[in-house]
């Protein structure tokens, strides 16, 4: 959700001394490091760092990065600035063109060699910009801690850029290379930049909780306070990605007079929607994102978990007990998903979001999101379509689509994340409303979304886009072979597969199914897929899922999405029941003589939280198996529909 470098290894420190008592083996590691900032790095690779760290990572990775470092800002002058904190042992390295390289450094308490590095960036120096710490007080009196980034020498009225964000803090320690990085961009560009910590995290007082509409107030309180000040010059505008850009469109919701504009890339808001949560399941890894926020400790992701999940919590069914299992700690925001988790329409569902008030947005606002790798993208497409069909001021509201990631919507660090798409257009908009230039991006059509075809972007003022046609083929059996055909002429009507939730679902057991077919045309998906499927299932709960996937001519295959097609299954056992389930937009181009097909299968554990297929009575208390019939015959025409943009228009 961040955008951190992270080009080594997600360490975790933390045998550090105060600030001005730094042990000198980490201070003499650093000078090390220091001195490895040149053409062509030359060292004793197993002299200075652990077997560990070896094998993790290669002697060129680091090579690499330190002759990049070199290549942009010159050599280090062996002049290092160690431990901010207690926990830390971060180092900043100054360059010889005053530019500081930020690492984060472990040593093994035994050996005292390098077990961990993680390169944070470069920054410039301090004396750059101002920083001003405030306490901005919410409307529950709770303080609000602020950051304000004013650069030296430089008019002091200006329009502001407002970031609100639960990221404060990594590591133990504040993200200064990011936000000092971020706040560069923005100052450079003519404004000031304030950063403010919501309830809970990075020093701000208040209770942290996940979703928690208490934004809206929150976000309009600091605007009004933002506004009020001698260095702003009434033009406000609020920008941010994920949770940021949560926040972002929650500050929007109140329209005070002094925000312009809004900027939210890959922005959920809605708690029973979000990428955490798809149709009823629950991606595991939000345990390990809800320790960070509540403890402020570690990072929101790293690596290893799905590791520790599967050895910790295999056996496990109580879903209440895994914040004490893996952390020794009894988290609050993590109970409260746990003992809802089998409710899907509990009142705790409906509670923790601002989606209802989306309509009331008067501001102008872009909604950003990739068609890649990002998992809030469908969120972005229920905001906007929500907008469109209930809101008075939908007009003001525009959505942009790209093949990028989840963080290359907005700019993060020193806006290097950002697509070449929002390159050209992020800064114009910015212009437009906080500074009032001309920009002939504003008068574009309200929907861009990108085009598998080049490198252009359809341009629409309707969402989904109307130039897209639709495909509809089923799913069939015949003499023992599975395969996705134009007609449903099944002769084997129906096949069968098992959940078992104490086993690791590897896709080559009968924990799965297959149905494939050979393209015999150009297939570029640009918009959803949708599957319509006759399912039936022999336990109170379980949960499905559908896996797009494309095979080459050579047999490579990849999954033609991150976007899971899926829901969670409450029913009477034993009845056939008709499942709609329909897929964010997809940007994948099958070309002929391709296989496309699908996984269709359950328990993806640790990726998804299990469903113990129980009834609720007896719901935390063990798993059952489940057997899930899947009906493909001319009764009960299971099929799925792909949307498509027409080749040479």
């Amino acid at each position: 959700m961040k955008g951190f470098i992270y080009v080594f290894s997600i360490i975790y420190l933390f045998h550090g001394t105060a600030l001005g008592q730094v042990n000198e083996h980490y201070t003499k590691k650093a000078k090390l490091i220091c001195s490895l900032i040149s053409p062509v790095p030359d060292f004793d690779y197993p002299l200075s760092f652990d077997e560990g760290f070896i094998s993790r990572v290669k002697k060129e990775i680091l090579i690499n990065v330190f002759s990049t470092i070199y290549q942009k800002h010159g050599g280090c002058t062996d002049q290092v600035i160690g431990a901010e904190s207690e926990a830390s042992k971060r180092y900043f390295l100054i360059l010889q063109d005053s530019y500081r390289s930020s690492f984060i450094i472990s040593l093994d308490p035994q050996s005292l060699k390098v077990n961990g590095l993680l390169y944070e960036g470069d920054i410039r120096d301090k004396n750059y910009f101002n920083v001003e710490e405030k306490w901005i007080k919410a409307p529950d009196d709770i303080q609000l801690k602020t950051l304000i980034y004013k650069k030296t020498n430089s008019p002091n009225v200006k329009p502001v850029i407002l970031m609100r964000t639960p990221y404060f803090q990594m590591g133990g320690m504040f993200s200064s290379p990011d936000y000092y990085n971020m706040a560069e961009y923005f100052l450079e560009r003519g404004y000031h930049f304030a950063l403010q910590a919501v309830k809970g995290t990075g020093g701000s007082e208040g209770e942290y909780k996940f979703f928690n509409p208490q934004e809206i107030q929150d976000g309009h309180a600091t605007i009004d306070w933002i506004s009020q000040q001698s260095f702003c010059n009434g033009n406000i505008g609020i920008v941010g990605t994920s949770y940021d850009g949560f926040t972002a469109l929650a500050a929007g919701i109140g329209n005070h007079e002094a925000l312009k504009i809004i900027m939210a890339g890959g922005s959920p808001s809605n708690i029973a929607t979000d990428a955490f949560r798809i149709r009823g399941t629950m991606v595991l890894s939000i345990l390990e994102y809800l320790k960070y926020n509540q403890t402020q400790k570690g990072y929101p992701f790293s690596r290893g978990f799905t590791e520790l999940a599967i050895k910790e919590l295999l056996n496990t069914p109580n879903l209440e007990d895994y914040d004490e299992i893996l952390y020794g700690q009894d988290l609050s925001e993590w109970n409260l998903f746990a003992i809802n988790y089998p409710l899907m329409d509990a009142p705790f569902w409906r509670e923790r979001q601002i989606f209802t008030e989306l309509k009331k947005i008067k501001i102008p606002t872009y909604h950003i999101a990739g068609m890649g790798r990002d998992g809030d993208m469908p969120d972005v497409i229920r905001n906007f379509t929500e907008i469109e069909n209930n809101s008075l001021y939908k007009d003001q509201h525009h959505l942009i689509l790209g093949f990028w990631d989840h963080g290359n919507s907005t700019p993060y660090g020193d806006g290097s994340n950002l697509s070449p798409f929002m390159k050209e257009r992020f800064d114009k908009i910015l212009a437009y409303y906080l500074k009032g230039e001309a920009s002939d991006i504003i008068n574009k059509p309200r929907v861009q979304v990108a085009s598998n075809l080049g490198l252009n972007f359809i341009e629409s003022d309707k969402f989904p886009l109307d130039q897209l046609t639709a495909k509809t083929i089923f799913f069939n059996r015949s003499d023992n072979k599975n395969s996705i055909d134009e007609t449903s002429f099944s002769n084997i009507p129906s096949s069968t597969y098992y959940f078992k939730p104490l086993e690791i679902n590897s896709f080559t057991d009968d924990q799965h199914l297959d149905f494939s077919f050979i393209s015999k045309e150009d297939l570029p998906i640009l918009g959803s897929i949708t599957v319509n499927v006759f399912v039936k299932i022999n336990t109170p709960q379980s949960d499905i899922f559908f896996v797009p996937y494309k095979r080459d001519k050579d047999g490579n295959e990849e999954f033609v999405t991150n976007c899971l097609l899926g829901q969670k299954i409450i029913n009477k056992p034993d009845q056939i029941m008709q499942l709609t389930i329909k897929s964010c937009p997809i940007m994948h181009y099958v070309k002929k003589g391709e296989t496309f097909g699908f996984y269709i299968t359950s328990n993806l554990f640790p990726t998804i939280v299990r469903n113990r297929n129980n009834p609720l009575d007896d719901y935390f208390k063990s798993f059952s198996k489940a057997e899930i019939t899947f009906y493909h015959s001319f009764e009960y025409p299971s099929s799925v529909t792909i949307s498509l943009e027409p080749v040479g228009d």
